[in-house]
């Protein structure tokens, strides 16, 4: 799994943690509303009754959403349409049907006070502009259904709803929407902002032909490694491959199939490393495996294995390549330079010896440093 995919799971993990805790709040308060319907000093029956049917329904949608049967989406659906229902049902009969009682001017209050928790539902369960919307529309339809009490005194009996209560809380609405559409919007920018800084730390550690990690990518793996390998005396190899001939095959066949070429044995060599290992790309036709914990038998055992296997068996349409390899391993005092060095000496060596070869560099001679400094690598 790629660090883009965990990291998309761990947002929809932690929206799904916090829907489930609004929905549990709104599943207490529901009981709580419903035994003070029935049991308190003015039992309001239709309350209750709506209560009860508000908390099954919330119930179910909360087990199927502890179960993973429903969606962040359809849950936000499932708890809209429930809550919206009790909000409609809750205002018409206590400011149109109920008269003077109490009970039902109470539950028209606590009702106004959780419409900002479905609006939050809705930021929660969708986005842009189908969250505010959404938002919107609860809002719209709360104020439709207090208009006609408020402005004009419709129904009337135990509610006092004046104009300036519902305007400020009409305020108090449309500022909760804004808000939440600015931290959406914010959020938004800020996973676009990081998707590309993702992306473009992908571009930069990424050979675009191969599709390996290129020299910088290995260049900071193998510093991570040298640390570790200085610290707990651990063993660490490396092996330095390069086509041998790529040049003739290039100049025979063409860029494209020498091209073609790289990124057969790109894919080869990783099919046959350890998942610990990194294959990479050094440049042109020169690869480069990082072998942790891997001590200098085993890596001298691997690089034979690699250059056997691709001397044997051919490359796209028929073609035939092999491989020089130098291996270095680890030792007290190596900087990545240092060990690069080997590896690159190593390869020298091989090359210098017939090609389709591996081989080995303890010491650096004199003409191995004459020859690294010439190239321009490091010691």
């Amino acid at each position: 799994m790629s660090s883009g995919q965990r990291v998309w799971l761990d947002v929809e993990t932690r929206r799904r943690r916090i829907i489930l805790a609004l929905l549990v709040l709104g599943l207490l308060g529901t009981i709580a509303g419903f035994v003070a319907n029935l049991l308190g000093p003015t039992p309001e029956v239709a309350g209750g009754i709506s209560g009860g049917i508000a908390f099954l329904a919330l119930g179910g949608v909360a087990i199927l959403f502890v179960v993973r049967r429903i969606s962040n989406r359809t849950l936000g659906w499932a708890v809209l349409v429930v809550g919206s229902l009790l909000t409609w049902g809750t205002l018409f009969h206590g400011l149109y049907l109920a008269g003077d009682d109490p009970g039902a001017a109470d539950a028209v209050l606590t009702i106004l006070h959780w419409v900002p928790v479905l609006v939050v539902f809705a930021f929660l369960a969708f986005d842009g502009a189908l969250a505010i919307g959404v938002a919107a529309a609860l809002v719209a339809s709360t104020m439709l259904f207090i208009g006609p009490h408020a402005w004009f005194g419709v129904g009337g009996g135990g509610v006092q709803l004046t104009p300036t209560y519902v305007v400020q809380m009409l305020v108090a609405y449309v500022v909760t929407v804004v808000a939440l559409s600015f931290f959406a919007s914010l959020q938004r920018n800020l996973a676009a902002w990081r998707d590309t800084a993702r992306e473009m730390h992908t571009l930069a550690h990424t050979d675009a032909l191969t599709g390996l990690a290129n020299r910088r990518a290995a260049h900071e793996v193998l510093g991570r490694e040298v640390a570790r390998a200085a610290r707990y005396d651990r063993e660490l190899a490396v092996l330095m491959l390069d086509i041998d001939r790529f040049k003739v095959l290039n100049d025979t066949y063409g860029h494209p199939v020498g091209d073609r070429v790289l990124v057969a044995l790109a894919e080869r060599l990783r099919a046959h490393v350890r998942a610990s290992d990194l294959v990479a790309r050094w440049g042109g036709e020169e690869f480069v495996v990082v072998a942790p914990e891997t001590p200098m038998p085993f890596s001298l055992q691997l690089a034979e294995q690699l250059r056997a296997q691709i001397a044997k068996d051919p490359f796209l349409d028929g073609h035939r390549i092999a491989v020089s390899v130098g291996v270095a391993s680890f030792r007290d005092g190596d900087d990545v330079d240092a060990l690069v060095a080997r590896s690159d000496a190593a390869l020298y060596r091989a090359k210098a010896g017939g090609r389709n070869r591996v081989s080995v560099v303890e010491d650096l001679t004199n003409t191995d440093r004459e020859r690294l400094g010439a190239s321009g690598a490091a010691e």
